[in-house]
């Protein structure tokens, strides 16, 4: 049964589950789930690593580990914070295999590398320590940086042609990825522009500029043919607001396709774009309060979608329920994926429960139980490709069939 995806975050990692939330049973691998990679979960409450960037190539997948270290329950004394620990960037086989090194990305300070699939292999950008440019492979090129180190935030390839998104004026806060597995508690640093970035055409020159609140986004840039689109903060309303703005790759004035309503405290933690459409989702932002003690409670999944070919473009709502969380949103075969999650009130870590989907021609809703329980594992992106899903645990990247969806209805919106 697919159920027994619970081993999704335990494989490799038992020990760690065992030594800051009590002892169990070891499980056995899923019956119905390929483990293609697996990470190096924090033993004994100390630092580990966990699966960061990841990127889909036409017979690889290829990753980065990212460090970090335990916090919560029995692991209070963690601390959390900016680990800098050398990078490297690997492939395995889609079809499953060992995983192979394919280069150096430098070390991580309060950026990481950020990677993109290029057809049969992969690029990848980051930034050397004592260094203010930005170094992008392959062909050993650098990127020149407009003003102070300048930092990758996202890539996107069309074709041949690969596009970085830059930063060189930025600040740092508690917070991390949504892909870490101490989130949304305090697990690193999240990067706030101060100024615009740049978005790079490698190889040819600057592309336009954007001003990046990727906020906790795996993803903070996604792009088709012809654009891109981005998180930033509200322009001319409220810097404590977000809003999408979608830019033509020409680079000329940005479009607002959504933007948060006042008092929401609703946060996008999923952006997906194809050839014409938009997809998002949002849940409650949880952000280290100055001086309180952290306390998260995430209830709201809402889905959106906006489609750039309709007559009048407007965002519109897939989902609204508060009979669960998602993250992540992923566009494919005429549906939005996502993952469920719930925050631990153990540790205030996330829990992936389970993987859903809502059709968006009719708005139905299919839902799956994973039956994770244990806080910071289970699936927090799913990445659809043709008829399998890749679920990625802080820990293990694992292919299930898309067909494991179909009919189940486990989470009521």
């Amino acid at each position: 049964m697919v159920k027994k995806l619970i081993s999704l975050g335990l494989i490799g990692g038992v020990a760690a589950v065992s030594a800051c939330f009590g002892e169990g049973p070891t499980p056995s691998a899923p019956s119905e789930a390929t483990v293609l990679v697996t990470a190096s979960p924090a033993q004994s409450c100390n630092s580990g690593t966990y699966i960061g960037p990841v990127a889909f190539g036409s017979d690889h997948v290829y990753v980065s580990f990212l460090p970090y270290q335990a916090q919560g329950g029995s692991c209070n004394g963690g601390g959390g914070g900016n680990i800098q620990a050398p990078q490297t960037v690997y492939g395995a086989p889609l079809a499953g295999g060992a995983l192979e090194k394919i280069g150096s990305a430098g070390v991580t300070n309060d950026g990481h590398v950020q990677l993109v699939a290029t057809g049969s292999g992969v690029a990848y950008a980051f930034n050397e320590m004592q260094s203010t440019n930005l170094s992008f492979e392959p062909g050993h090129q650098s990127l020149p940086s407009m003003m102070g180190t300048n930092i990758p935030l996202g890539m996107f390839a069309i074709g041949n042609d690969v596009y970085v998104g830059t930063l060189n004026m930025y600040m740092t806060n508690s917070g991390a990825s949504v892909a870490a597995p101490n989130f949304p508690n305090y697990s690193g640093t999240m990067i706030t522009a101060q100024s615009p970035g740049e978005i790079w055409h490698v190889g040819s020159g600057s592309a336009g500029s954007w001003s990046p609140q990727c906020g906790a986004l795996d993803r903070c840039l996604v792009a088709n043919g012809s654009a891109f689109t981005y998180l930033a903060a509200d322009p001319g309303v409220d810097a404590s607001l977000w809003s999408l703005l979608q830019v033509p790759l020409g680079g000329t004035t940005p479009t607002k396709i959504a933007n948060a309503p006042h008092s929401s405290g609703l946060m996008p933690l999923g952006l997906d774009m194809d050839d014409h459409q938009v997809a998002w989702s949002t849940t409650e932002s949880c952000a280290q309060p100055m001086g309180g003690s952290f306390s998260c409670h995430m209830t709201t999944c809402n889905v959106f979608i906006y489609d750039s070919t309709a007559t009048m473009p407007a965002a519109s709502t897939l989902l609204a329920t508060q009979q669960f969380a998602c993250v992540d949103a992923k566009l494919a075969n005429g549906y939005v994926y996502f993952a469920i999650v719930e925050v631990s009130s153990e540790n205030q870590v996330l829990i992936g429960r389970g993987i859903g989907r809502v059709h968006i021609a009719d708005r139905s809703v299919e839902t799956l139980d994973l039956g994770i329980l244990a806080p910071g594992y289970g699936p927090h992106r799913v990445f659809p490709i043709g008829d399998q899903l890749y679920l990625v645990d802080p820990f293990v990247l694992a292919r299930i069939p898309a067909s494991a969806l179909d009919g189940k209805h486990d989470f009521t919106p």
